[in-house]
């Protein structure tokens, strides 16, 4: 199993609008694909209207497989075009859980 850490800025008096467009729409629609969407939260402390995505993939190769489908799927489009209405910008790391972790 790896992790998809995005790390979003969004815009300002949209955190909201992101909640409910991730929970009712994005985040089925990847579910679809074969990401799962472990969750999301909201920094307290630090930058404001800030939010942090965690998504599981089975592998490397899972995540290709799912970022590819995204680019051949033209229901993808007005999905990715609200997402960048209202995110003005991500940071993305792909990693891998440690031995020790109880996420694997």
């Amino acid at each position: 199993m790896i992790y998809l850490n995005a790390t979003l800025q969004i815009a300002p008096g949209k955190v909201v609008e992101f909640d409910r467009f991730l929970g009712k729409e994005f985040s089925p629609y990847l579910g679809k694909l074969g990401a799962k969407f472990v969750g999301s939260w909201s920094t307290l402390v630090g930058s404001q209207s800030e939010v942090t995505d965690l998504w599981s993939f089975e592998s490397a190769g899972h995540y290709e497989e799912v970022m590819q489908k995204i680019m051949r799927d033209p229901d993808a489009l007005p999905l990715i075009n609200t997402l960048n209405s209202i995110v003005m910008k991500e940071t993305t790391k792909l990693a891998y859980p440690l031995r020790c972790s109880p996420l694997k």
